[in-house]
């Protein structure tokens, strides 16, 4: 029997406070996962839930809502028993919902060896059946649905008649932390999606001129991006951002960046540079193509990392905006740093204009406006809180990830050690287990004067890199008439 969720959506329930809703309430603002206990006192359907209750309580972008057939009183009991405040529990005592799902009343639901061998689990566990609230003979299931009213993740089973999981009938996995799982992921892609959908249409509005790109030659992120020698502070970007948890963790977890960090570096600065350099179509698509590439990455911050519990146990994302807000953050104050120690003193009204036109670049990357200080001085109160913040958490994984650079990966691993180390904070020197004797400072101003001085000398064309020279070009031959 196949389930109609335009059917289900329009079956009536009753919440804990004797109000009537109907079930497709529960998904229009947002993806939601309905789980329909069997009674609000099965002993099988108790241990389930509470087996899951992590997952259920940290799920924002997803409504989870269970559903049975007892009475409110039973229904107040299983949620508190279970502790889950969070979580919407409705009373459908007529079981018309169930009927809608194609759940309907079996003996053979209940004494067969798979549900014998479910609770005798739920026994050893520790649960207890609770009386029998509710109609013992009804089928169980989950589902889901997004605000759409699409089915996200139909999980059939061969031994249920409707269109719905039965968890009780599977002996392999847990049908109902997948179902969860993949819901959650669907409403966590299509915000994300529609997040970055605003900031495009943000970047469009905001350019003035497609072939010069986001802000032009005469901008201050031009004018710094260009250096060459600017390069030799991409590394301290690197380790403040690995210092955030759930950085370390998708970079160790799901990153090529462990086999060849060379290449990957080179990737990512050929990003940069396109965003930077590039036109709007150019800055358009670098973005659209970083934040597919971004998309399935996601999972869990290892129990290892330091912090509060809750938080080691908070999944992570790689398009959350927030994780985005915190790389192009490290960017922002690295470029101020490596520019004034590598090339010349910037003025304030030099760095506030360069913090504006990074602004744009900003939303390109997917950081909405909610998310960005409205000036250079409210960006540092909140880069500085955000450092003390995670000297707290700094974890194995990210001083890992910071030997295996100096160790694993460049030839003059050395050198970039050395260089790295003098532009980092001083705290954070300590935090990532960098040494910085006398030794470390001589060699550390003996490189500096060097860079400064072959730059000095050097010609613009060494001096700066090649995508901005071809910027340059591009934009003349835009303005004498010919085809780009």
């Amino acid at each position: 029997m196949s389930v109609s969720f335009e059917t289900l959506a329009r079956c009536a329930v009753t919440d804990l406070r004797g109000d009537t809703v109907e079930l497709g309430h529960l998904w229009r603002e947002r993806a939601a996962v309905l789980v329909f206990v069997r009674h609000f006192g099965c002993v099988m359907c108790r241990r389930q839930i509470a087996d899951m209750r992590d997952a259920i309580v940290g799920s924002v972008s997803t409504r989870i809502a269970i559903v049975g057939n007892g009475q409110r009183i039973h229904a107040k009991w299983f949620r508190d028993d279970l502790d889950i405040p969070e979580v919407d529990v409705f009373v459908d005592p007529k079981r018309a919902a169930y009927r809608a799902a194609g759940m309907h009343r079996s003996l053979l639901s209940v004494i067969n060896p798979f549900t014998l061998g479910h609770a005798i689990r739920a026994h050893r566990a520790g649960h207890r059946q609770v009386g029998v609230q509710g109609d013992n003979f009804q089928r169980r299931a989950l589902g889901a649905s997004s605000r759409r009213s699409r089915v996200v993740v139909p999980q059939p089973d061969r031994r249920s008649r409707s269109g719905l999981a039965s968890p009780a009938s599977h002996r392999r996995g847990d049908p109902l932390m997948t179902t969860i799982r993949c819901a959650v992921t669907r409403a966590e892609i299509e915000r994300d999606r529609a997040t970055y959908d605003q900031c495009l249409d943000e970047v469009r509005r905001s350019c003035t001129n497609p072939v010069e790109g986001l802000v032009g030659p005469d901008s201050m992120v031009w004018h710094v991006v260009r250096e060459r020698i600017m390069l030799f502070g991409a590394l301290r970007a690197i380790l403040l951002q690995i210092a955030h948890p759930a950085i370390a963790a998708a970079i160790a977890q799901q990153s090529s960046f462990r086999n060849n960090i060379a290449a990957r570096s080179r990737r990512t600065m050929r990003a940069v540079y396109s965003a930077t350099f590039g036109t709007l179509d150019d800055v358009l698509e670098t973005g659209i193509r970083t934040h597919r590439i971004h998309t399935p990455i996601r999972g869990t911050i290892e129990r290892d990392e330091p912090g509060p519990e809750d938080r080691t146990q908070t999944p992570y994302r790689a398009n959350d905006p927030e994780l985005l807000w915190w790389v192009e953050a490290t960017l922002i104050d690295t470029a101020f740093v490596a520019f004034e120690r590598y090339v010349r003193a910037l003025t304030p009204e030099e760095k506030d204009s360069y913090y504006a036109d990074s602004m744009r670049y900003a939303a390109i990357h997917g950081i909405p406006a909610e998310l960005r200080p409205p000036d250079r001085h409210a960006f540092y109160e909140f880069y500085d809180a955000k450092l003390r913040e995670l000297e707290g958490r700094m974890g194995e994984t990210a001083r890992g990830l910071c030997h295996l650079i100096f160790h694993k990966t460049f030839r003059f691993g050395p050198v970039h050690e050395t260089l790295t180390t003098g532009l980092l904070p001083p705290r954070w020197r300590e935090l990532f287990g960098l040494r910085w004797g006398l030794r470390q400072r001589a060699a550390f101003r003996t490189l500096v004067a060097a860079g400064r001085t072959l730059r000095r000398l050097a010609p613009a064309r060494f001096r700066f890199v090649p995508a901005y020279h071809a910027a340059r070009t591009r934009i003349e031959r835009a303005s004498a008439g010919h085809p780009a």
